[in-house]
């Protein structure tokens, strides 16, 4: 059995991208209208702060260069390295093209080169999530994640970095 680190690897993606290639071959033509964005980075301290409030964010280890332990640093270090080599173009149609973690949480982003988001439907996304959700729950590393408390949200774009949908699976959807 895969240890939790070793669960995120570029294979994971190709798993995610599968569903998507199914969904290309069936275009449809309702636009998804559903939008989240990812969270801004919190503004750093202005330059005239003074020594005794810098050093109090400090001990609160908001420092950018050390990252602050949590009960998933691991997950949160192998999200940073794999996105560190992106993007990636997993075939012809899908390119990896982000990933964040904050805690056990997971964002992957993937852009779709040969769909609008007007040619998919919520049927089409609800076909995808089905098929992502199958992969994931038959993942030995995934659903160590999910034990822990994580959960995976997939966002997809067109080509023009339209988004064309939005899904979260978590450990509740795989039966655990």
């Amino acid at each position: 059995m895969r240890s939790p680190k070793q669960w995120f690897g570029p294979g994971l993606f190709v798993g995610f991208a599968l569903g998507a290639c199914n969904l290309a071959a069936e275009p449809e033509r309702e636009l998804v209208t559903r939008v989240e964005a990812l969270k801004p980075v919190a503004p750093s301290a202005p330059a005239t702060k003074l020594v005794f409030e810098e050093r109090a964010a400090f001990e609160q280890d908001d420092a950018p260069e050390r990252p602050p332990v949590t009960a998933c640093s691991d997950v949160e270090k192998k999200a940073r390295e794999l996105a560190a080599v992106l993007p990636q173009q997993l075939d012809e149609d899908t390119r990896a093209t982000g990933v964040t973690a904050q805690g056990c949480d997971l964002r992957l982003e993937y852009q779709l080169s040969t769909l609008s988001a007007h040619q998919v439907s919520e049927r089409g996304i609800r076909a995808m999530r089905r098929r992502v959700l199958d992969r994931l729950c038959a993942d030995k590393g995934a659903l160590a994640v999910m034990q822990r408390g994580g959960r995976f949200t997939n966002v997809y774009y067109d080509r023009e970095r339209v988004q064309i949908g939005l899904f979260t699976v978590a450990a509740d959807d795989c039966g655990i």
